[in-house]
């Protein structure tokens, strides 16, 4: 069960920032003829975890807000791109710490690495990469989309 206070902060943290992030730079663009914004999405903007209801709902706002934003026709002919990336599991400190926190960190990372292809996780450059490739003018046309960077584990079957 999720409390309300815990709802709260984790929609505060990831949607509302989100949202307060995009409002001062659409403002920022419209000023200065345009733009990239790419949000944060995950993996989980595009399923659930039951476990995660309130991190899951979350993420599903910021990549409606991301396609609201992109869609919306003042923007876009202002020059204003908004994308977001949906990455996977990720070694990020937070992961990493995660697993020296358990008492078998070793079969942690390997149950995790478990339900990917290639069975690992990415790391934090290969989201890097994708944001770049989002800014640059080589995604001219993308817009209101989402860039899946996951290793393969939602086009799974299972």
């Amino acid at each position: 069960e999720t409390s309300n206070e815990e709802w709260q902060r984790v929609l505060d943290i990831n949607l509302t920032g989100v949202f307060n992030g995009c409002r001062q730079a659409v403002r920022a663009m419209l000023e200065t003829g345009g733009g990239s914004i790419v949000n944060t999405a995950s993996a989980l903007s595009l399923s659930a975890d039951p476990y995660l209801s309130a991190y899951t709902a979350s993420k599903h706002g910021v990549l409606g807000l991301t396609r609201a934003i992109g869609v919306d026709p003042t923007y876009a002919q202002a020059g204003i791109r908004c994308n977001c990336i949906c990455p996977g599991d990720m070694a990020t400190p937070m992961i990493l710490q995660y697993w020296d926190s358990t008492p078998d960190p070793a079969a942690s990372k390997a149950e995790m690495e478990s339900h990917y292809p290639a069975r690992r996780i990415g790391n934090p450059a290969e989201v890097a990469n994708a944001v770049v490739f989002l800014v640059s003018d080589r995604s001219s046309y993308f817009n209101a989309s989402h860039l899946i960077v996951d290793g393969g584990l939602l086009a799974q079957v299972y």
